[in-house]
């Protein structure tokens, strides 16, 4: 999430101070964070706010009348009143199925049709008392289902500042991975803890399931341009390839970004084993695990060939 880089840049305002524009870019991207926060909050009560209402109405009304349609169905099998039956028996599914319109139509009927025969029905607890509060809930859920869900301009407004928002805040968080590299000499433990925070930003929104950072184990300094080879263990514990796409196995090969980072998505759960080498290094091999909906973290440090 953009809040936890948020945290960590208010935090560290000594060390982001000794740069003016780093500064004055997080400033900037504060402000954005905030009125995302905002703008998701209306957008989300717009959107669901009568929804949820409606349906909590519409679930009640058709309890109710499938309470009074099953006592009424009761009473006209004892009495083989069928032509009253046939009026009054629903089912709870063929309630469910009726627009909401229909839905309306279909309770008036039934406070209709139960009306004159109250005086019969009242050893089964149709009374009405029960036919006031049905009249009530229709009533209710008539003003709520008529009631514009809001303007769809406005809506389609919110979304397209939302996502204006987000390019314009990603935008700044690339200006600021500049500013925290220019500090790497001298803060070195900010700069990696604001890589880390910048990697989950991304994991929430494209879903990452694994990230290697690679070090020079001697000086901890980031080395890029690694090669890096995955492939993942069959159940005998054996090396198979891992599918980049369709049915066919391939091996992955990735190449270490400036940063020494290499991400990847989408990856199936199960072990997997990697090589890490590069020219002047000594080769790294290990294996690492993907659980289904984590995110896991691999950090490789190599050694310089003696």
């Amino acid at each position: 999430m953009y809040v936890m880089v948020r945290d960590l840049l208010l935090a560290s305002v000594t060390i982001t101070n000794k740069l003016v524009v780093f500064a004055a870019l997080i400033a900037t991207f504060t402000d954005y964070v905030t009125e995302i926060f905002a703008v998701s909050e209306q957008q989300e009560r717009d959107n669901t706010g009568v929804t949820k209402t409606k349906q909590a109405i519409r679930a009640e009304l058709i309890k109710m009348m499938e309470l009074i349609s099953k006592k009424c169905v009761g009473y006209a099998s004892g009495v083989e009143d069928y032509t009253f039956m046939q009026m009054i028996k629903v089912t709870k599914s063929q309630l469910k199925n009726l627009a909401d319109a229909d839905l309306v139509k279909k309770a008036e009927d039934m406070i209709t049709n139960v009306t004159p025969k109250l005086p019969e029905l009242a050893g089964y607890s149709i009374t009405q008392d029960v036919l006031d509060a049905l009249r009530g809930l229709t009533s209710d859920f008539v003003s709520i289902y008529t009631t514009p869900t809001g303007n769809k301009e406005s809506k389609a407004q919110l979304t397209a500042k939302l996502n204006l928002l987000f390019r314009n805040t990603d935008a700044v968080l690339k200006k600021m991975d500049a500013q925290s590299g220019a500090l790497f000499d001298t803060d070195p433990d900010f700069c990696d803890e604001f890589t880390r925070k910048r990697a989950i930003v991304k994991l929430a929104r494209r879903l990452r399931a694994f990230q290697m950072w690679i070090t020079d184990e001697e000086t901890g300094l980031p080395i890029g341009k690694a090669n890096v080879k995955i492939m993942k263990k069959d159940g005998s514990n054996l090396m198979t390839a891992v599918a980049s796409s369709g049915t066919d196995l391939q091996k992955i090969v990735k190449r270490a970004g400036t940063q020494g980072g290499v991400f990847m998505n989408n990856l199936m759960a199960g072990e997997y084993s990697y090589e890490v080498s590069l020219g002047g290094y000594v080769m790294v091999t290990d294996s690492f695990f993907i659980n289904d909906g984590l995110m896991t973290e691999v950090k490789v440090g190599m050694k310089k060939v003696a």
